[in-house]
């Protein structure tokens, strides 16, 4: 089976025509979006859309024109919509985690029958998860003020020192 690459000629610019306010083509737009990633000029000009062969020649003659060059340093300076990790997603995908791995499932014998026991799917990622958004709360004891002391707790009504 042979692939044939069909490059967009002088008479077929529909699919470099600037989009929207800005004046970047969609190219454009897809470089500058990859490049951001990672600021790897030839990577991103790949993932973009060009061919492996010649996308440091690309990523060059992107990153030259003014335009592009503009659009990266407002997508880098935080003016363009903001695609960062927050602590609202942390705390989303540290939930998802837990609950995955609190997720109980039966135990299977050798031939894949039900044991009538049960277990978690995933304990130790479930905890782990936990344990990092009761660290973000400042729950745990080693995150106490400078007196020392154990924090004293009280359960429906009844106290116990840790």
């Amino acid at each position: 089976m042979a692939v044939r690459v069909v490059k967009p000629d002088s008479t077929n610019r529909s699919a470099e025509a600037p989009v929207g306010d800005n004046s970047l083509t969609p190219g454009q737009q897809a470089f500058v979006r990859e490049f951001i990633v990672d600021l790897d000029g030839p990577q991103a000009a790949i993932r973009a859309g060009h061919p492996r062969r010649g996308a440091a020649g690309h990523s060059a003659a992107l990153l030259a024109q003014p335009a592009v060059h503009g659009a990266i340093v407002e997508g880098l300076s935080g003016s363009a919509p903001a695609h960062t990790i927050g602590d609202d997603w942390v705390l989303e995908q540290l939930k998802r985690i837990a609950e995955y791995g609190a997720a109980i499932r039966p135990i299977l014998d050798k031939e894949r029958a039900a044991t009538g026991q049960y277990a978690m799917v995933d304990a130790p990622s479930a905890l782990k998860a936990i344990e990092l958004v009761g660290r973000h709360l400042g729950l745990f004891a080693d995150q106490r003020g400078l007196s020392g002391e154990p924090p004293q707790v009280v359960i429906s009504g009844l106290e116990a020192e840790f």
